[in-house]
């Protein structure tokens, strides 16, 4: 048995212990000197930032170390260490789900213009057709590097292959 089966071994139990309103953000097996690390990040549906608190990722963290001290997963050394949390304020947006999940809230787009050099965004969702987003500028309290104000107002159209990351913000 190789890794990667007790790591999807021990995945599957993150998954037995999520609450209705809980999904794992990320999950990550990580091999450092001192031993295996497993880090568990949550995604709380039920809140609008998608934030579970400390009591989730703590009730959490008990019913996962449980079940792995009464599983025992076969590869999973003793004395690895457990990390919980939140995707945090600014987290990464990854499907197309969860950009329309948070179209309300303002994002942070990085994307290659026309003529493919990187740019960046603080804009609003509004739709996503024929394989292009729609964004709407956001109007920021303060000048962003100077370049934000200009388009205030204005639609941001980006095909999809030319976005490469897209975030929440929450500077305004």
């Amino acid at each position: 048995m190789g890794a990667a089966h007790w790591e999807n071994e021990v995945r599957a139990l993150a998954q037995e212990c999520l609450r209705e309103d809980l999904r794992l953000y990320d999950f990550q097996v990580q091999y450092h000197k001192k031993g295996v690390k497993i880090v568990v990040v949550l995604d709380k549906l039920s809140d609008p930032y998608g934030s579970p608190n400390i009591g989730d990722c703590s009730e959490f963290s008990r019913r996962f170390s449980y079940l792995l001290k009464v599983k025992k997963p076969s590869g999973l050394q003793e004395g690895y260490t457990l990390e919980v949390s939140s995707p945090g304020a600014e987290r990464e947006l990854k499907t197309k789900e969860d950009i329309y999940r948070f179209r309300e809230l303002p994002m942070r787009v990085v994307y290659r213009d026309e003529e493919k050099k990187k740019q960046s965004a603080v804009v609003y969702y509004l739709s996503h057709e024929n394989g292009k987003f729609r964004f709407r500028y956001a109007e920021l309290k303060k000048k962003n590097k100077g370049k934000q104000k200009e388009f205030q107002g204005d639609e941001l159209i980006v095909d999809d292959e030319n976005l490469l990351r897209i975030q929440l913000y929450v500077g305004l």
